[in-house]
């Protein structure tokens, strides 16, 4: 995970569905700092069990809600249709999004101040 820079990983079972997650927290508080080996740690020992997710028509507010009110940091994304997972996101990915949108309304406020002046 640290190679790649993944900060969570859906876990599946044997019928494909979605079952849990890890996260570098899980791995560093249930593993790491234990003392564990993780060759020897089993995934179902450490990973959180049925996360939850969201559809592509989640707004970035909801989903930060769903974050704040359950204390995690991603969000599995689900199709409508199947609730087939179509991605993952992070709290990081949301911030970023509000930020654009920050700087967005800032530019078009400068904008606005500047050909009324």
């Amino acid at each position: 995970m640290n190679d790649k820079k993944i900060g969570a990983l859906l876990v599946k079972d044997y019928q494909g569905k979605i079952c849990g997650i890890i996260t570098e927290r899980d791995y560093l508080n249930k593993v790491a700092l234990k003392g564990l080996r993780s060759w020897e740690t089993k995934v179902s020992s450490i990973m959180t069990p049925n996360p939850r997710g969201v559809t592509p028509r989640a707004t970035v507010m909801r989903c930060l809600t769903l974050m704040t009110h359950y204390r995690f940091r991603h969000l599995v994304v689900l199709s409508e249709s199947d609730q087939a997972v179509i991605g993952l996101v992070s709290i990081g990915d949301l911030v970023k999004a509000v930020l654009e949108q920050y700087k967005e309304t800032i530019y078009f406020l400068r904008e606005y101040i500047e050909k009324r002046w």
